[in-house]
């Protein structure tokens, strides 16, 4: 009894055909991103069949889709593909958006697709400031000290702050 299963187990694991294929993404450094950072997009593709195929990375942001890097590939069977890329953020991107990564071969049929989490692009900073008093007479000097934080919580490390 136990070496028919193990027969009928053998047979089913040499019969049925390993399929390994999938993209994986990585590289995010953060989800909240303001007007100039640079998000990083990297991934690895992985096909169970020797392939030319065309990679489209895509941005999507309020229903508008944003051509961000193509590739064409040679991918071998189950040998990893690995991209990485830097897409600075603007305008155009600003809100929610995610990636939208898509796999096609020769005959545009879509082969694999993988979407990425959402990412916050914004176009305003945190400003907290001190200042050395309310009230100020005319050629007296006013201190105001403080700093400036990005959507993702970190200084903004250069810039100017107008006052008006």
């Amino acid at each position: 009894m136990r070496l028919r299963i193990l027969i009928y187990f053998i047979l089913g694991v040499l019969i049925t055909p390993i399929a390994l294929a999938g993209i994986s993404l990585e590289g995010f450094n953060s989800v909240d991103y303001n007007l100039g950072d640079n998000i990083i997009i990297g991934g690895r593709i992985l096909y169970n069949e020797n392939i030319d195929a065309r990679l489209n990375v895509d941005l999507v942001c309020s229903e508008n889709i944003i051509p961000v890097y193509f590739y064409l590939v040679d991918l071998e069977a189950n040998e990893p593909y690995d991209f990485l890329e830097g897409v600075p953020a603007r305008e155009t991107m600003l809100g929610d958006c995610y990636f939208w990564i898509k796999l096609n071969n020769d005959n545009n049929k879509l082969l694999l697709e993988k979407t990425s989490e959402k990412i916050h692009v914004r176009d305003e900073l945190k400003v907290n400031a001190k200042i050395d008093g309310l009230y100020k007479n005319p050629g007296e000097i006013l201190d105001i000290n403080g700093e400036v934080k990005k959507a993702n919580g970190l200084n903004l490390k250069e810039g100017t702050l107008n006052l008006i």
